[in-house]
C-alpha cells in the first residue's frame, strides 16, 4: 500500500468515531440518560428535567461561589415537550440567565437565596423561550459551593 493512501485510511479512522461522538456530545442520542436522570427524580412522564445550571456568585473581590440549580419543566401536551426539549439549549441558556441576574443583583452573599423569587424568575424566562403557560418550572435542587 502507498504512503499515502495509509496516511488517508489512517485519518478517516481516527476522524469518524469523533464525528460520530460529535452529536450525542452536543445533547443528540443522550435520551436513554436523560430518562434515567428523570427515572430518579420522578415517575411523571410530563417531566423534563433541566440539570447542571451552575452560576457563579460574585461578591466585592471577585467570586465567592457558585450556585448549583437542577430545575424540571412539567409540560403536559406532548408536541411542546417535543419542542421543549429541540429547544432545549435555549431554554437552558434563559433560565441560566435567569439564575444569574437573581444570584449577582438580588442575593446577599451568605444569607439563604429565596427560592420563591428565583423560581419566579425562572418562569418567566421559560415562559419566553416556550410560550406564556407551555411549561412549570420546579426546582428539584439549589446548591450553594463556596469558595475558599
Amino acid at each position: 500500500m502507498k504512503p499515502v493512501l495509509k496516511h488517508a485510511l489512517f485519518a478517516a479512522l481516527v476522524a469518524l468515531p469523533s464525528l460520530s461522538l460529535t452529536a450525542e456530545a452536543a445533547g443528540g442520542g443522550s435520551t436513554m440518560q436523560e430518562d434515567k436522570a428523570v427515572a430518579r427524580i420522578t415517575g411523571s412522564q410530563i417531566y423534563l428535567a433541566v440539570t447542571g445550571l451552575n452560576v457563579p456568585i460574585a461578591d466585592w473581590d471577585g467570586y465567592s461561589g457558585l450556585m448549583a440549580v437542577d430545575a424540571g419543566l412539567e409540560i403536559a401536551d406532548k408536541d411542546q415537550r417535543n419542542r421543549a426539549h429541540a429547544l432545549m439549549p435555549r431554554v437552558r441558556d434563559s433560565l441560566r440567565q435567569s439564575i444569574h441576574v437573581y444570584m449577582n443583583g438580588f442575593y446577599e452573599v451568605g444569607t439563604t437565596p429565596n427560592l420563591e423569587t428565583l423560581c419566579q424568575r425562572m418562569q418567566r424566562a421559560a415562559d419566553k423561550a416556550l410560550g406564556d403557560g407551555v411549561a412549570k418550572v420546579t426546582i428539584a435542587s439549589a446548591i450553594i459551593h463556596p469558595y475558599g
